[in-house]
Formats: C-alpha cells, structure tokens, sequence
C-alpha cells in the first residue's frame, strides 16, 4: 500500500472521527435542553412544595428527588460524552486514530456495560454512537493492520473516565444549587 492510499484512508478515518464528534456534539445540546427542562420543572415542583401539606407534599417530595436522580445521570452522561467529543475531535484534527477509537469505544462500552438507567431516547443516542464507534474500530483496525490494542489499559482508562464524570456531574450539580436561591 503506498503511502499516498494509506494517506487518503486515514483522512477517511478523520472525517468519520469528525463526524463522531459531530453526533455527539448534537446528543449534549439534547441533553442541555433536557436538564434545562427539569430544571424548570423542578423550581415549578419546589414552589408549589412550599404551599401543600400531607400526601401531596411527599408526592411533590418523591417526584423532586426522582427528577435529582435523573439529572444527575445526564449531567454524568453529558461528561462522557463530552469527553468522547474532544478526543474525537482531536483525532480527527491530528492524533492517533486506533488508540482514540479504541478509548471511546471502550467507554461507551462500559457505560452500556453499567447499566444506567436513562430515558430510551438517551440510551439510543447512547446506543447509536456506540454502533458507529464499533464500525469505525472495525475500519480502523483493518486499515491500519491494527487488530489489537491494550485492552486493559484501555478499559481502566475508560472506568477511570465514568468515575471522574460521576464526580464531576454531582460537584456541577452542587454548585448549581448552592447558586440558585
């Protein structure tokens, strides 16, 4: 294979990268608008909570520390994807393509693996960059002779990610609440 072939297929591979990053670009607005929503409904809930007694204040009670728990889970899934959106972005501008596809796939192969429950409409985002991810590995591997990479370093990589995305989403959560009135 010369080497302006081996060129041309890696700017293959960048643009896929791109287009990745593109996709999970577009899934993080949807997840701002989502937790933007519960926000509101939230400030809704807490509001009328102040003027209700009895039942219908630990109803009220119940369905806020839900919506907490959900929010809670965007926010980590916006880290995740986040963080896959500035690897694929630098690959795609200039990186290792193998040793970056590989993380993000493992990554999106943990979070499925950890069964967190989202809403449907995330676990198919999450879902549909987990496919893309697998074929763009597949390529990957069979254009650049690539089979195998450290799948153990990998996969702890990508566990130490997920943790540093549940920290990080519960501190943006607290702030966020230390800063509303």
């Amino acid at each position: 294979m010369s080497m302006h072939e081996l060129l041309m297929r890696t700017k293959d591979l960048r643009s896929k990268l791109f287009t990745l990053a593109t996709m999970t670009r577009h899934a993080i607005s949807r997840l701002d608008f989502a937790i933007s929503k519960i926000e509101m409904r939230k400030k809704v809930l807490e509001k009328r909570l102040s003027t209700v007694q009895g039942v219908e204040a630990k109803i009220i009670s119940k369905e806020l520390e839900a919506m907490d728990r959900i929010q809670r889970r965007l926010r980590a899934l916006k880290v995740v994807l986040e963080s896959i959106m500035l690897r694929a972005e630098t690959a795609s501008i200039a990186g290792p393509i193998m040793s970056t596809v590989a993380m993000i796939y493992e990554l999106l192969k943990e979070l499925k693996g950890r069964g967190i429950i989202l809403p449907p409409e995330y676990l198919s985002i999450v879902d549909e960059l987990f496919a893309v991810t697998r074929d763009l590995l597949s390529r990957a591997s069979v254009l650049t002779g690539i089979e195998e990479y450290d799948i153990i370093c990998v996969r702890n990589e990508a566990r130490k990610i997920l943790e540093e995305a549940e920290d990080v989403a519960a501190e943006r959560l607290h702030k966020q609440l230390s800063n509303s009135p």
